[in-house]
């Protein structure tokens, strides 16, 4: 049911979240796993895919205050079903089927629970379903990174805290909501960070165990160039969930921004490791290149963009900026330009750097061209005007 997606992904993303609290256990990250959502595909192919040699796979199904989830776990090399169950619940019975799932799958794979992983496993976020209810519509709408979107799950965030203002995962994601509104240009740091701060003091004080909580801490205080204090956050997080990608790509973030290229280019390895699908983080990998002069690696890089995110225009456009600014290649820019204006058409700002491209080649009717292209879909925005003038 389209009108219950949210809440299926929010509770598949959740037992990840609980999995991969798990030292013994690699669990495959959450755009990577959710990219064969729906999708028939072979298992040996997901696993290659994934590197995994298990996936645990099911469905959700809401009908008022009933849940059934199925669930089933198999071996990715031959389809060999190691364990299935189906549950038909209340909704509040939610974090027990949750936490039972996590108990089979850690049972079949014959992994030995620490006495702490095993009290994690059984906590209960919160008693209330209609809470847990806004806060997976939150998880859900934040995806978006709109600036409406963003609005919404920071209401949705509050209106879950209003139904249990001891919720400790939903004060991290409003902390998270107020960031991401700061990224995008929503709010400003002197307006977001009070919130965000008091927002995270209250998760953790809450859940001392809480890694989002950490993961997010460290996102504010890169925000604000406290690398010190991001790099404990981060440490933090790893060291309660071993497999949170956030907190290596934040890692990877903070070597950056430290000027510690390589370092960072080996956070960003693990956490690719982790969740390879993930167009962020190949990305930020292909940055990572050029900013090393590794230019080969760098298109190597773009060019697997293209190919786990086809739709994307970064693909496209990394390797445009790169000879722009770093090869000089101005026949190479205006090509990728192009292609990258033929996926994402309502980017004024691909079709200003293009115009600046072709100036820079002495083709000025292809220059105007593409800058009179600029000031039609982006009216009145600085950056065709800026290249105008230039």
């Amino acid at each position: 049911d389209v009108e219950n997606e949210y809440f299926s992904d929010g509770l598949t993303e959740e037992l990840l979240n609980v999995l991969a609290q798990i030292k013994e256990i690699k669990v495959a990250g959450r755009t990577s796993s959710f990219a064969f959502k729906g999708k028939d595909e072979d298992l040996r192919l997901i696993g290659e895919k994934l590197n995994v040699a298990h996936l645990l796979e099911g469905s959700v199904r809401k009908a008022g205050n009933r849940v059934r989830v199925t669930a089933q776990l198999i071996k990715s090399d031959d389809g060999y079903h190691l364990w299935s169950q189906t549950y038909d619940r209340q909704l509040n019975d939610v974090f027990a089927i949750q936490e039972d799932i996590a108990e089979q799958v850690v049972d079949a794979l014959k992994v030995t629970l620490l006495g702490v992983e095993a009290q994690r496993l059984a906590r209960t976020p919160t008693e209330s379903a209609e809470a847990h209810d806004a806060y997976l519509l939150g998880r859900h709408v934040i995806l978006r990174n709109s600036f409406e979107s963003l609005k919404q799950a920071e209401n949705h965030f509050k209106e879950a805290l209003r139904l249990d203002p001891e919720y400790a995962e939903a004060w991290a994601a409003l902390a998270k909501a107020y960031l991401r509104q700061i990224n995008t240009g929503a709010t400003t740091k002197e307006a977001g960070h009070p919130r965000a701060d008091e927002a995270l003091n209250t998760a953790i004080e809450l859940n001392p165990d809480l890694a989002e909580a950490y993961s997010v801490r460290a996102t504010y205080h890169l925000q604000r160039d406290e690398d010190d204090l991001a790099a404990n956050a981060l440490e933090r997080a790893l060291e309660l969930q071993p497999n949170n990608v956030d907190a290596a790509q934040g890692f990877a973030s903070l070597m950056n921004q430290k000027g510690d290229f390589e370092s960072a280019l080996d956070w960003n390895a693990r956490a690719l490791a982790l969740d390879p699908l993930w167009p962020g983080l190949t990305w930020q990998r292909a940055n990572l290149f050029q900013l090393l002069h590794r230019d080969d690696d760098a298109l190597r890089a773009f060019g697997r963009l293209r190919e786990i995110a086809p739709d994307s225009p970064l693909g496209y456009y990394g390797p445009a900026l790169m000879h722009y600014f770093g090869t000089g290649r101005m026949d190479e820019a205006v090509k990728w330009y192009a292609r990258s204006s033929e996926v994402d058409p309502s980017d004024y700002e691909l079709y200003s750097y293009a115009a600046l491209a072709f100036t820079h080649i002495g083709d000025f009717e292809a220059a105007e061209a593409w800058l009179e292209a600029a000031e039609r879909v982006g009216p009145g925005q600085s950056m065709p005007h800026l290249a105008r003038t230039a």
